[in-house]
């Protein structure tokens, strides 16, 4: 019974376990931040994928051709005039 009063009083070595604690800690932490970065990281590249692929597509479908009364705008087989002074129009079946 004595040894374990001892060891309840005794406060020697207890800066050890609060820094082993602390450490511990914020290693937890460093740890959340690398992979939160790494999450958004992935995030920008599947969203920079998935608009560099929809500009493809847009691109594909999309044929511009400049004429006399402006530019000849074809979208997937339908054609429409475009002039500086106007916006597209592009007849929608």
């Amino acid at each position: 019974m004595k040894r374990l009063r001892r060891f309840i009083t005794d406060d020697r070595g207890s800066v050890a376990v609060m820094t082993a604690i602390s450490l511990l800690a914020i290693l937890v932490i460093a740890a959340l931040a690398v992979d939160y970065g790494h999450w958004q990281d992935t995030i920008v590249k599947m969203q920079t994928a998935a608009d560099a692929g929809a500009t493809a597509g847009a691109a594909r479908l999309l044929t511009v051709k400049e004429g006399d009364q402006g530019y000849q705008v074809e979208v997937n087989g339908i054609s429409g005039t475009w002039s500086e002074r106007s916006p597209p129009k592009i007849p929608y079946p």
